[in-house]
């Protein structure tokens, strides 16, 4: 027999959202397992199935309101806030630089978009993937 793990590690696995989404979710009373709500540190089978956890609307749309970007930064940009009269990268998630065959129905919201910020750094004079 399995040891039982935490069960935001269980959600993580099932891809249901990250541990510290999860401890989040748990935390607001959010998640219920076996119809019960789930405390903080909860352990659970190993094997759990993802159908025994039920995750309520308003984590779902927690969820849904963050975004993360990938983003081929140009030379002449810079990754984080403006500086010096150079723009932000950010500013190069628009509708007119989407990929022409991307089949994503998603949208980004101005809301969103000002929330991010770089995950690392490139110089202005450097080109190469950003993750906002």
């Amino acid at each position: 027999m399995t040891e039982p793990v935490r069960l935001s590690k269980r959600m993580a696995e099932l891809g249901l959202a990250s541990r510290r989404e999860a401890d989040a979710w748990i935390e607001r009373g959010w998640v219920r397992v076996g119809g019960a709500v789930a405390t903080l540190g909860h352990k659970v089978p190993a094997d759990l199935a993802a159908a025994q956890i039920a995750v309520h609307a308003s984590a779902r749309s927690d969820q849904g309101g963050k975004v993360t970007v990938l983003l081929h930064k140009p030379v002449g940009y810079v990754s984080g806030q403006a500086e010096d009269g150079h723009a932000p990268a950010v500013v190069l998630v628009q509708a007119a630089t989407r990929w022409a065959e991307c089949r994503a129905p998603q949208r980004f919201e101005r809301a969103q978009l000002r929330g991010l910020a770089p995950a690392g750094r490139l110089d202005i004079d450097s080109t190469g993937l950003l993750v906002l």
